[in-house]
């Protein structure tokens, strides 16, 4: 056994022995790009709501509101033009996002494209405003400007940072790449090249990128705060995984998108043995601690994309998504062998306490026709699994 550090549960070192540097580093980082498991399926459900669909009409306003700037010139005039192709291309990425984001389940580099996709479009309508004759192009140029921390700051709502930063270096960036273009924008108009110079001097275009950095900070520190208070109200306050409610309604979304895809489901009721006894004879804050460690064993045990829940008391559920192998069934076992093998220690007490755990697993839809009946009979087997002696999974 080791002794895991501030803590009174000492955990095997095979256990240990598992958890590398490097797969703690792979994990933290997944957990980076990605965000928490917690996080994407509250963000994933959350998507699913109206809600989303009114933020959707937000950022494409802003990235429509460039149309309007384009009224009133020839039909010929070249600004139209650029504001209709930049703003078609933003409208159709931000309708094939919602999908691409449901089918891949927070795809990690689907923030990134989508900071290139908005932040170029609105880079491409300032450019296009620059190359508008004069003297109208001076009122449009300081509007379209006011595009970039408007739509970072209109990105926070979604409440990824990933995003707001990556919106916020694209749009930097293409607005760096439009300030050194703008000479040959004005090539063959002395008057205009003239007009250039002053409004992009050093002083304005330092200024301008300071705005941007400071909006992007302000998004990305925003959109961790309504994160945040995402898990308040769908996550448990002592573990910090999702509730039961939440994870009922992230199974039925992902069931039918299995069913969609010919995909299984599998379902885990988890109980931790007698620990109602063991919570009255040491104290609530000693269960506690076993709880928040059973978490984070159930974190570490398995995939990022399963959903892992606290259902109430210390019953957990687990479903593994895309899969029923023969397989989950060992992995079930090795979680239970684990748990059985830790040595929890307390002052006073001469001997270590220990605990043990219950598991039944059940299929969707191969052993039920939907996610209720799916749960109901992995109730079930974790109740015969009790009635059989504890400590043990129990799969058909």
């Amino acid at each position: 056994m080791t002794r895991n550090p501030d803590s009174t549960i000492a955990v095997p070192a095979a256990a240990l022995a598992g958890r590398t540097p490097w797969n703690q580093f792979r994990r933290r980082w997944t957990e980076f790009m990605v965000g928490r498991p917690e996080d994407r399926l509250i963000a994933g459900l959350w998507s699913a709501e109206e809600g989303r669909r009114t933020l959707y009409a937000g950022v494409l306003g802003l990235l429509v509101l460039p149309a309007f700037v384009g009224l009133g010139l020839s039909p010929g005039d070249a600004v139209g033009r650029w504001v209709l192709v930049a703003t078609a291309a933003a409208a159709l990425f931000a309708a094939s996002e919602v999908e691409v984001e449901r089918r891949a389940r927070g795809a990690a580099l689907l923030p990134v494209v989508a900071g290139l996709v908005y932040g170029g479009a609105v880079s491409a309508v300032f450019a296009a405003v620059l190359w508008a004759e004069l003297p109208g192009v001076w009122p449009r140029h300081a509007v379209t400007f006011l595009l970039y921390p408007l739509l970072v700051l209109a990105s926070a709502l979604r409440g990824d940072p990933r995003l707001c930063v990556a919106l916020g270096v694209f749009s930097a960036a293409g607005y760096a790449m439009v300030v050194a273009a703008a000479p040959s924008l004005a090539a063959g108009d002395p008057h205009k090249a003239a007009r250039l110079a002053f409004d992009f001097d050093a002083t304005n275009v330092g200024i301008q990128l300071a705005v941007l950095v400071s909006t992007t900070a302000l998004g990305a520190v925003s959109a961790d705060r309504g994160r945040a208070l995402q898990r308040l109200a769908h996550c448990d306050a002592l573990t910090g995984l999702i509730r039961a409610e939440t994870f009922e309604r992230c199974l039925e979304r992902e069931a039918r998108r299995c069913v969609g895809a010919g995909l299984p489901i599998s379902v885990a009721m988890i109980d931790l043995d007698r620990f109602r006894q063991l919570n009255e004879a040491h104290g609530h804050a000693f269960g506690d601690a076993i709880l928040r460690w059973v978490a984070d064993l159930l974190r570490e045990s398995f995939r990022n994309s399963d959903l892992v829940a606290r259902l109430e008391g210390e019953r957990f559920a687990v479903a593994f998504l895309d899969s029923d192998h023969p397989a989950l069934v060992k992995r079930l076992e090795a979680l239970r062998g684990e748990v059985a093998e830790v040595e929890i220690r307390r002052a006073g007490l001469a001997e270590p306490v220990r605990i043990t755990l219950s598991a039944g697993l059940a299929r969707f839809p191969r052993e039920g026709a939907s996610t209720e009946q799916a749960l109901s009979l992995a109730f079930d087997r974790l109740h015969a699994a009790k009635r059989a002696g504890r400590d043990r999974v129990v799969a058909d």
